[in-house]
């Protein structure tokens, strides 16, 4: 994984934790007369469908941070029978094809390979499609009348996926796996290449013109 170089131990105690927190707060409901959950437990604190949304974190592996240390737009939106899920990712130096085979990897096989579009369908039959949006902060200077500058950070989206139930369903997802497993190995796919196979594999891309140059 692009960025993700740390030993096997490491990667899988982070892996254990990050994936535990959200099915335990999706298990315990708040008990009568407790506090509200803050931005340190959850990304949903004042949300009805807060069980819900981090059973779908939960069940996609996407999200390798605790919500403490996201950015609030990071996390998972609902809209009818579409699931939307934001992802900031914004490296100093970009390798522009591995970024968008990173991101193919992501949407649909999770963020480590546990997880993805195929488990999601299955266990979420509501839903007839996920979107992917990767975004960076994009930074704004501004001066107030007495002459002070002002910097301000808004999400900015430059990639976007979108896989569907009937696309996920005709899927042969041993050829996904294999391709997409070994990117960013040594003798795995060539970033190019694996772009070029992982586009067949969704229903919609887009690619911000302004970032990816």
């Amino acid at each position: 994984m692009m960025g993700l170089k740390a030993g096997a131990t490491s990667t899988w105690f982070l892996l254990g934790g990050l994936l535990l927190a959200p099915a335990i707060g999706a298990l315990a409901p708040l008990a009568a007369g407790a506090a509200t959950p803050t931005a340190a437990d959850t990304m949903y604190p004042d949300d009805a469908n807060r069980q819900l949304k981090e059973s779908i974190e939960d069940a996609y592996g996407l999200y390798i941070l605790q919500p403490s240390r996201r950015n609030p737009k990071e996390k998972v939106e609902i809209s009818d029978d579409n699931v939307e899920m934001w992802l900031y990712f914004d490296p100093r130096k970009p390798d522009y094809d591995r970024m968008k085979c990173e991101a193919y990897k992501w949407v649909l096989l999770g963020r480590f390979g546990i997880g993805g579009a195929q488990p999601f369908f299955e266990k979420f039959p509501k839903y007839k499609a996920v979107d992917l949006v990767v975004y960076r902060l994009a930074s704004e200077r501004t001066m107030d009348k007495d002459g002070n500058y002002h910097v301000s950070k808004t999400p900015s989206a430059y990639l976007k996926l979108r896989v569907s139930r009937a696309k996920a369903k005709a899927l042969d997802w041993s050829a996904v796996k294999q391709q997409l497993e070994k990117a960013g190995e040594p003798k795995g796919p060539e970033p190019v290449a694996c772009v070029r196979n992982a586009e067949k594999w969704v229903d919609a891309k887009w690619y911000s013109k302004e970032y990816f140059k």
